[in-house]
């Protein structure tokens, strides 16, 4: 009867110092900083995605700018080739009228 008796105290020792106010603050100071691990954790999460994302980006940009200056010099090209056409065309019929 002792033992249990002494067992029993010891029991009831523990659960009053688990609900002691310095026990509850712990338990919820502990619970607030595995919150705050859990949204740092998920924020660390997006803001690698959002990374990853901007790095995509950033490569279709080059791509693209790339593409642009490509079509500028290929467009600058056959503005000259029309030009040029266009000025044979003209010459032709100066040349045609003359002729005449």
């Amino acid at each position: 009867a002792l033992q249990i008796t002494a067992a029993l105290g010891q029991h009831v020792r523990q659960f009053q110092a688990s609900c002691s106010p310095s026990a509850v603050v712990s338990r919820e100071h502990q619970a607030a900083v595995a919150e705050a691990q859990a949204q740092l954790s998920e924020a660390q999460r997006v803001a690698s995605l959002a990374q990853m994302e901007v790095s995509h980006l950033e490569e279709r940009a080059t791509v693209y700018a790339e593409s642009t200056k490509q079509a500028s010099h290929a467009l600058a090209y056959w503005r000259a080739e029309v030009d040029a056409a266009d000025r044979a065309i003209s010459d032709a019929k100066g040349k045609a009228t003359s002729a005449l």
